[in-house]
Parts: structure tokens; C-alpha cells; sequence
């Protein structure tokens, strides 16, 4: 495709995302036809196919064999961050009430200087990393790293965050369980483009954006855990509500 169609695809896809995310088309509706769409948006119906495709990446619309493109659901203000009191968040929720799930591994590395200072540590410190790949109805949504210093929780019922007794309670229940209580939350959204596993990961295009919440979450006397949590930021984004006396 020629730069100049390339350029006007995406053009027709923001218009046609911002008429999703205005509510013209509800979660599950179908679109109209490609070409219905083409002459209504003064295009070539090879553009609006092509820029339907990228919304289909980026999963905010799918196509349904012999039925049509439907919109999905998954758009902007989807995910809801409960915060609990004293801070950290719950799992996310979205907005439209489709179930959750994540696949997680876990492994222990050594802190390099960025991961080092979040966490108050030496570089080449010993920290448990947690990766987490996360869906909605199936789709992929998040990625997600957590790390926590292991001189902290080594030989503690919290060592590894989806085993034992506390296991996927969260990182405020875990380390309260061992005396040692978060005092604050630090997060920060920070946009980016996406990398190149992480369009692999979340099935959207190279030249997406995200956004990427950085967390810290504080003790009395250090930092407990970093994370990041990476959306893409055309089809999810964290939408924040306290529970009354935070």
C-alpha cells in the first residue's frame, strides 16, 4: 500500500475508534459493511479494509467468519484499578464484565541498575521476578513484571508469589503476612511504543502505543516491590476509583 493510502487507513481506523469509543457501536454490535463504510467516509474500500485489520490487531474489533466485524468491547477506560486501602490496587475489572485470567512464571534473577534502584538494592542483588500474561474473554490485555527484593522473603511463606499459603493474595496481603506492611503505592503511566515482544505478546500492531504503569510499593524502611504493567494504550487503560476513606 502506498504511503499515502497507509496514512489515510489509519486516519479512517482513529475515526472509526473514536465512533466505538463514543458509543455508536456497542460491545458485540456489528459494523457496517466495509464498502457501506468506504463511500460513507469518502475512501477506497481497500483503505477502510485495511484499517479495519488494524483495529482487529489491536482488538478492538473482530471478524466473524461469513458474519461480519464486530466490535469487541475492548477499548479505552476497560480496565477499572480498585484501590485498597493504604494503597496497591485488586485484580482489574472491565467494564463490561468479562472474566479475567492470567498465565504467571516465576524466576530469580539479579537486579540490574534500573530494578536496583527501584528496589533499594545493590545491582546484581537476587530478586524474584514475576511474569504475567494477562486475558480478557480470552484476548490478551497485559503484561505484567513484578520484582521483589529475596533477602526480603527468602525462607518465608511469601517467597514466591503464586505458591504457598498466601498465594495470589496480592502484594500488600503478602508481605503484612510477615510483618512487614506497605505504607505507600507510587504509580506512574508512562507512554511508550511498543516493543517488539510485546506486540507479539498482546497481538497488536509494531507501531502501537502503550501504556506502562510503574508501581512501587513502599514499607516502613524500603521499597517491597516494582512493577510494571504494560497496556495498549488505543484499547486499554487503567481507570482508577479509591474505596471511601482512602
Amino acid at each position: 500500500m502506498a504511503a499515502a493510502d497507509l496514512a489515510k487507513s489509519r486516519q479512517f481506523a482513529e475515526a472509526i475508534r473514536q465512533r466505538i469509543l463514543a458509543g455508536e457501536w456497542k460491545p458485540g454490535s456489528a459494523l457496517p459493511p466495509s464498502a457501506d463504510l468506504a463511500r460513507e467516509g469518502g475512501c477506497d474500500v481497500a483503505v477502510a479494509e485495511v484499517a479495519l485489520r488494524e483495529l482487529a490487531v489491536e482488538g478492538i474489533v473482530e471478524g466473524r467468519l461469513g458474519a461480519g466485524v464486530y466490535v469487541t468491547g475492548l477499548t479505552q477506560r476497560a480496565v477499572t484499578r480498585v484501590m485498597q486501602p493504604g494503597g496497591g490496587s485488586v485484580a482489574p475489572v472491565f467494564e463490561d464484565g468479562r472474566e479475567t485470567a492470567y498465565t504467571h512464571e516465576t524466576t530469580t534473577v539479579t537486579a540490574d541498575r534500573h530494578i536496583a534502584q527501584r528496589l533499594a538494592v545493590d545491582i546484581g542483588a537476587d530478586v524474584v521476578r514475576t511474569t504475567y500474561e494477562c486475558t480478557a474473554g480470552g484476548r490478551p490485555y497485559a503484561l505484567i513484571t513484578s520484582w521483589e527484593p529475596l533477602h526480603l522473603t527468602a525462607g518465608t511463606p511469601i517467597a514466591f508469589p503464586e505458591r504457598g499459603p498466601y498465594a495470589g493474595q496480592g502484594v500488600l496481603a503478602r508481605f503484612a503476612a510477615i510483618g512487614l506492611p506497605a505504607i505507600r503505592v507510587n504509580e506512574d503511566l508512562v507512554p511508550r511504543g511498543v516493543t517488539t515482544d510485546e506486540a507479539r505478546l498482546l497481538n497488536v500492531a509494531r507501531s502501537a502505543l502503550v501504556t506502562v504503569v510503574e508501581r512501587t510499593v513502599f514499607g516502613a524502611q524500603r521499597p517491597l516491590e516494582a512493577a510494571d504493567t504494560v497496556l495498549p494504550a488505543r484499547v486499554v487503560q487503567p481507570h482508577y476509583i479509591s474505596h471511601p476513606g482512602v
